[in-house]
């Protein structure tokens, strides 16, 4: 079957291949086409099966339907759900999404470049450093791509820098919350578990863990901040220090799922029941949280609406050909504390957890809490 083209669909219909154009590609405000007109068309392209020629029109604009995803680390969890959310928003608006990994260390230029020469119109970034995106940022500017960013663990581009389109999770609202309902089930010596590196994210999570403490008079004793690599033998090194100190906490916040995992395998190693003699909350609500022994308190961060999200805005900038740097502050999207079987009162006895965690999780607060069966 042969593919009719525009020009073959203007020659059938009698018309010009402008008028054809302009309607087809939705661009007939104030212009002199009717209604009438433009409904001919539209019948006409749908029975004649005409199929828009994207490269042509790739070349006519200099842009593709195409965005690209650009990333360091793509394979974990969290990362692809993000992904599923651009992928989602952009097969909905007739586009296509290409990914492409970049090392860390890299220069950006290769997947500017890249992005360049394929007529990308858009990229989302997840997790790529800030001096990576800075430079991306500018080149791709020059090249009017505009650039989205999804996740704030890695950038920090402060008040005089405009961020563009940024979309993240509230971690300092998280953060608060775990604190709260820990507070709420009479621990008061809460500890938190976070992570030695530059990313902002951990820094937001211990500003909220202070505030948090703060707010409910409780004392950041020291040696409760610890701060820990991401590797299993640092990180249980660290719970390990924090759980054999003389006066050790009762309850600990962990700002990932991973060191909390970590956290329940050091704490049983050392003969502690969770959560008899210790609470542990994680950060994320991966898979990973609900299969733990116990099953993991976690704070859930809206990966996939995130993904989502970033890729609305993006493809609003490209409508409106914009770069999307009005945008000044990151889009913050709340998190949930999802409330399961490794948090329960502060020295409860043997045997009265589960109920007592019941009536702690039935207490109104500000905490957006789910209960899972």
């Amino acid at each position: 079957m042969r593919m009719v083209t525009m020009k073959g669909l203007a020659t059938g219909l009698g018309l010009s291949r402008t008028t054809v154009s302009l309607v087809l590609n939705g661009r007939t405000r104030g212009t002199y086409i009717s209604d009438a007109t433009r409904q001919r068309i539209l019948e006409a392209a749908e029975v004649m099966g005409y199929q828009p020629n994207q490269i042509a029109r790739a070349v006519a604009t200099g842009r593709t339907k195409v965005i690209g995803v650009l990333g360091h680390v793509l394979e974990h969890e969290f990362t692809a759900l993000m992904v599923s959310g651009v992928v989602r928003v952009a097969q909905r608006n007739g586009y296509l999404v290409k990914i492409q990994l970049s090392d860390r260390d890299a220069s950006p230029e290769p997947a500017v470049r890249a992005a360049v020469q394929q007529r990308l119109a858009g990229i989302v970034s997840i997790h790529s450093d800030e001096a990576f995106l800075l430079k991306a940022r500018a080149e791709l500017a020059r090249h009017s791509i505009p650039l989205a960013i999804v996740d704030h663990t890695t950038l920090n581009l402060g008040k005089k820098r405009a961020p563009g389109i940024r979309v993240v999770s509230d971690d300092e609202q998280g953060v608060r919350d775990a604190v709260a309902h820990l507070a709420a089930l009479g621990h008061r010596r809460i500890a938190l578990l976070s992570v030695d590196g530059n990313g902002t994210g951990w820094r937001v999570r211990e500003k909220g863990y202070r505030n948090a403490m703060r707010r409910f008079k409780l004392r950041v004793r020291d040696g409760y901040l610890r701060r820990l690599h991401l590797d299993h033998s640092h990180c249980r090194e660290a719970a390990s220090a924090l759980l054999r100190m003389t006066e050790r906490p009762t309850a600990l916040v962990c700002v990932t799922d991973m060191i909390a995992m970590v956290a329940l395998r050091t704490a049983r190693m050392l003969g502690l029941r969770v959560p008899e003699d210790l609470s542990v909350i994680g950060f994320a609500d991966l898979d990973m949280a609900q299969f733990a022994d116990p099953p993991l308190t976690s704070v859930a961060q809206p990966f996939e609406k995130m993904g989502e999200v970033v890729a609305e805005r993006l493809l609003a900038a490209i409508a409106q050909g914009t770069s999307g740097a009005a945008q000044r502050k990151p889009l913050l999207l709340s998190t949930r504390l999802v409330v399961r079987e490794s948090t329960g009162p502060a020295n409860a006895p043997i045997g009265c957890g589960r109920e007592s965690r019941r009536m702690a999780n039935a207490k109104p607060g500000r905490a957006a809490q789910s209960r899972e069966k």
